[in-house]
């Protein structure tokens, strides 16, 4: 019975280490100097000044949703609704529940010419993408790694008390929920958030080929701000597959990756 004990405590430590090494520290007071000139120059309606001192910024591989939110304000103000959506979308899954990044990102792509059709989820996927939606994967991972805490002391109690508590038994059922819910979101999140598979396009229009050559047959059409999902690559171009499951070759340099 102790080395059960043992075993549930270990765990929930092992857990509790790992989602803190993951979390990192914020970078926030060093990013709030470098944000000065950045910031100056898009007071004084210097957009493009504005967008390369941010991207100068992301040059020394430090990055912030409040950037990446900036960034996005300069570019559209520039006329690039392209570049200002990729940078809302990067924003928006640093600070999911930004008010100000979140209204945005709805206007930016309310510009779009013919945006592609959107593709709702499965009515049993909508609760883990919704979840996907508001948190991050950190505090998901932070907030997993709690629930599997709680768990594991209401286990410990539960074996220590030798006798069904009520308490203890509405405890653990709901933390197990919890712990499904989560899980579910954070598998949501990692779909969308896979190294570099999700890209936009940020030319004013470029075409989709049946094969990766500028003489291949068009198959359709992309605009500028078009969400796609990349899933091959030869030289310099990438295929990609569409919101409706279309497939085609795009040139890489008309779109760029979230």
């Amino acid at each position: 019975m102790n080395g059960y004990l043992r075993y549930l405590c270990v765990g929930a430590i092992a857990v509790l280490i790992f989602s803190a090494a993951g979390y990192g520290m914020p970078q926030s007071s060093l990013l709030h100097g470098l944000f000065y000139n950045a910031n100056e120059l898009f007071k004084k309606g210097d957009y493009p000044g504005s967008a390369a001192e941010y991207e100068k910024i992301l040059g020394q591989n430090m990055e912030s949703g409040n950037l990446y939110y900036n960034l996005g304000n300069a570019y559209f103000k520039m006329g690039k609704l392209g570049k200002a959506i990729v940078n809302y979308e990067r924003a928006h899954r640093l600070i999911p529940r930004d008010s100000d990044c979140g209204a945005n990102l709805a206007y930016a792509l309310s510009l779009r010419e013919n945006p592609l059709p959107d593709k709702n989820p499965p009515w049993i996927l909508r609760v883990p993408y919704a979840i996907a939606g508001n948190y991050t994967l950190n505090e998901l991972t932070l907030a997993g790694a709690g629930v599997y805490v709680f768990l594991a002391l209401m286990l410990a109690l539960s074996i220590l008390c030798k006798r069904t508590v009520p308490l203890l038994k509405y405890g653990i059922g709901s933390g197990l929920i919890a712990l499904i819910l989560i899980g579910a979101g954070w598998a949501a999140a990692m779909q969308e958030t896979q190294a570099d598979s999700y890209a936009v396009v940020v030319t004013a229009s470029t075409e989709a080929k049946f094969a990766p050559a500028d003489t291949a047959v068009t198959y359709f059409k992309l605009y500028e701000g078009a969400k796609i999902k990349i899933i091959g690559s030869s030289n310099q171009w990438l295929r990609v597959k569409t919101p409706d499951a279309k497939l085609g070759w795009v040139p890489a340099e008309a779109i760029e990756r979230i």
